[in-house]
């Protein structure tokens, strides 16, 4: 049953498409994971779900942070290396004003790191 919900949970985010913002870390994979993950730590965030093999990381508890949204409303991080030294970030929530929200405070938490930036940070075409 947890997986079911889980995976749910999981396809849901990954089939959005109004609440989704992209950029992209100029560092590889590994990197640009390991930068997330640190900063939604740093944030006070519940990092809910993660799978580095899956390439995603669901984080929650942003209304401390943002008001408009309740503590369980999930934001999720999927990642995929598009070229070496170049990953695309997608920042995916059901909430669009969130994702929206969680997607400039990732992006401008890692423009501050020297050894990670964005090249580009935007909506998704689809929108």
């Amino acid at each position: 049953m947890g997986r079911r919900v889980i995976g749910t949970s999981i396809q849901a985010l990954e089939e959005e498409e109004k609440g989704r913002f992209s950029g992209i870390a100029l560092a590889d994979f590994d990197e640009t994971y390991d930068a997330v993950f640190a900063v939604l730590e740093d944030q006070g965030l519940y990092i809910y779900l993660d799978s580095r093999g899956s390439g995603y990381l669901t984080a929650m508890w942003f209304d401390r942070r943002f008001a408009r949204c309740l503590d369980t409303t999930e934001v999720g991080f999927f990642f995929e290396e598009e070229t070496p030294g170049r990953t695309r970030i997608d920042v995916v929530s059901l909430n669009s004003d969130l994702a929206r929200f969680a997607a400039e405070l990732v992006f401008e938490e890692l423009n501050q790191l020297e050894w990670i930036g964005l090249m580009e940070q935007g909506e998704s075409e689809e929108e």
